[in-house]
């Protein structure tokens, strides 16, 4: 699953004006787009104490602190989200594997299609 705030996602939602929603609806796609990048570049170029450290705050009009802190709360979440997609996939896999063991006639006695 991408980096999503899933609570950003309101396309399906018309009760916000106008304004409101296509300003949510920018932030649910740039938020993971900056998410991306900041790993890419943790990944492939440096710390993210050095890219923190390279970022023009004055000329975008943030924050430092405040950037960072989103950031590491992000970056946390995201750790989270890892965590629970990973053991949703564990769980479907061993729910598979158990399935595939049963007979047909045992799957109708326990009421599994």
């Amino acid at each position: 699953m991408p980096c999503r705030t899933d609570d950003w996602d309101l396309s399906d939602r018309l009760d916000l004006h106008d304004e409101n929603r296509e300003l949510r609806l920018k932030v649910s796609m740039l938020e993971p787009m900056l998410c991306a990048t900041m790993e890419l570049l943790r990944e492939e170029y440096m710390s993210f104490q050095q890219v923190y450290g390279l970022l023009n705050y004055t000329e975008v009009g943030v924050n430092k602190t405040d950037f960072v802190a989103w950031h590491t709360a992000h970056v946390e979440q995201d750790q989270i989200r890892r965590e629970r997609e990973r053991e949703q996939r564990y769980i479907a896999e061993l729910k598979a594997s158990a399935l595939s063991k049963l007979t047909e006639e045992e799957k109708a006695v326990l009421g599994i299609k």
